[in-house]
């Protein structure tokens, strides 16, 4: 399993190591090109996750290290049968 996340969130490897190859990147640069291979994509609200960027990928889950989901297009990711989680009270 391929997990593309952004290079900024703390504790990839202790929380994702064992369940796949963890591919970091700044998250400002996530494209098309980065997300197309990968299954599981982690990001912060930096990146804007939509149809645009997920089409034809094999992203079957999407996190978010934000309590917000403005940068999510829960729509879509109902519509392309994706799950997705955010983090609720992660600053309190």
């Amino acid at each position: 399993m391929l997990i593309v996340a952004d290079e900024n969130i703390p504790l990839l490897d202790a929380f994702f190591e064992g369940f796949g190859e963890i591919r970091r990147v700044p998250g400002r640069s996530i494209d098309r090109a980065t997300v197309e291979q990968a299954d599981v994509l982690l990001v912060r609200s930096v990146t804007n996750v939509n149809r645009a960027l997920l089409e034809g990928s094999n992203v079957r889950f999407v996190g978010t290290c934000t309590i917000g989901t403005d940068h999510l297009d829960l729509d879509y990711f109902q519509q392309a049968g994706i799950t997705w989680s955010s983090a609720p009270g992660c600053n309190a």
